[in-house]
Formats: structure tokens, C-alpha cells, sequence
């Protein structure tokens, strides 16, 4: 919806139903693949830097070291992960609104954006 006027105008309700209607019911989890093949990573980065943290940095247990641990273990993650994942859903759910769409799938779409 952010990327297309139109469909912003129609609201959310109506967007949803039109995307059933012109692609079926699992036009609805266009991008959901890379959404999942990041899901292990994401989960990965995030407790592997809180371990790391705790155990490397933040040596001392007190509140305000978990919260740093936490904060650690999150940028951690979205800068690793998220910001990456993020931005390949969205390419990879514009070009399958395009005209022409560049990408066949999900790991085709990955690899042609890493050689860019």
C-alpha cells in the first residue's frame, strides 16, 4: 500500500479484498518467504549477542546490564538482519507489482540484488 497511491486511497479492507480477488488467497503472503527464511537468523543474531553480552561485556548481574545486554542483543539484530530482510520484502513485493517483474523468486531476487 505505501508504495502505490491508488491502493493507499482504497484503504486496508478494500486492498485485501481486491488482492484476493486478482491473485487468489495466497496473493496475500507475496514477500512472506523471505519474511521466514529470516526468521532463524533473526532469532540467532538476537541471542547469540545477548549471550555474548552477558557474558563478555556486561559481566555483572544488575538490572541495568540486562537492559544493556537487551539493547546490545537488539541493535545487534537490526542491523544485521531486519534492515537487510526488511528491504528485500519490500523490493521483492514491488517487483511483483510491476509490469515486468525482474525476479523469478525469492532466491533468484536475492542473488540479483547482491550483485547490484
Amino acid at each position: 500500500m505505501q508504495l502505490y497511491k491508488e491502493k493507499n486511497a482504497m484503504g486496508a479492507i478494500n486492498v485485501v479484498k481486491d488482492t484476493v480477488k486478482t491473485g487468489g488467497p495466497l496473493a496475500l503472503y507475496k514477500g512472506y518467504g523471505a519474511l521466514l527464511m529470516f526468521s532463524v537468523p533473526k532469532n540467532y543474531v538476537r541471542f547469540g549477542a545477548y549471550e555474548y553480552a552477558k557474558s563478555n561485556i556486561f559481566t555483572e548481574k544488575t538490572k541495568t546490564n540486562n537492559f544493556l545486554c537487551g539493547l546490545t542483543a537488539g541493535a545487534c539484530e537490526a542491523l544485521l538482519v531486519v534492515t537487510p530482510q526488511e528491504t528485500l520484502k519490500t523490493r521483492l513485493i514491488h517487483d511483483k507489482l510491476s509490469p515486468e517483474p525482474q525476479f523469478r523468486n525469492v532466491f533468484h531476487g536475492i542473488y540479483s540484488i547482491v550483485q547490484a
